[in-house]
């Protein structure tokens, strides 16, 4: 089972055994006078697919997002050349009583691709392309506590020692 542009799951959780795949493009923004605006979020076109998928013990994630040459001056004349990347992701989640824990590690730019990571628009210099970083991991801990939100509030107000705006108290 595979759905495109949405999820079948609450609150976009993968079910085990599931896949999710979400596909989209954002398109280029013309100008008045004609041509690109440059360095402009949709001046170039990004496409991204995303497969996330639960076949047991974890929550897995394949990224891949590909972006088109990126105009970097007024008159079009300059380009960052278009890349595609690929990202792996891989998470589970812990649960005793109302903590609740997440252990995560990702990799992004999975096949260390070189590419233009930003561009300064219209640099005098002709200094227009800044590369962007190679392969990068990141793992991490989320830790989470479920209390009620009134136990929360009073928490908070304890903490702070002083009423909330609009002078409600919590009781």
């Amino acid at each position: 089972m595979v759905a495109v542009c949405g999820s079948d799951s609450a609150e976009g959780a993968v079910r085990p055994g599931f896949p999710d795949l979400h596909v989209g493009a954002l398109r280029p923004a013309e100008r008045a006078g004609g041509g690109r605006q440059p360095a402009a979020r949709r001046a170039g076109v990004l496409r991204y697919a995303e497969l996330r998928w639960r076949p047991g013990w974890a929550d897995w994630q394949l990224e891949w997002r590909a972006q088109s040459k990126l105009y970097v001056d007024d008159r079009n004349t300059q380009a960052a050349p278009g890349y595609g990347l690929v990202n792996l992701a891989v998470a589970r989640s812990f649960g005793a009583g109302r903590a609740a824990a997440r252990a995560f590690v990702r990799v992004n730019n999975v096949f260390d691709k070189g590419y233009v990571g930003s561009v300064i628009v219209n640099e005098a210099n002709g200094r227009y392309y800044e590369p962007a970083p190679g392969r990068a991991w990141l793992a991490g801990l989320d830790l989470r506590s479920r209390w009620r939100s009134c136990r929360r509030l009073r928490l908070l107000q304890c903490l702070l020692r002083r009423p909330l705006r609009g002078g409600h108290e919590a009781r």
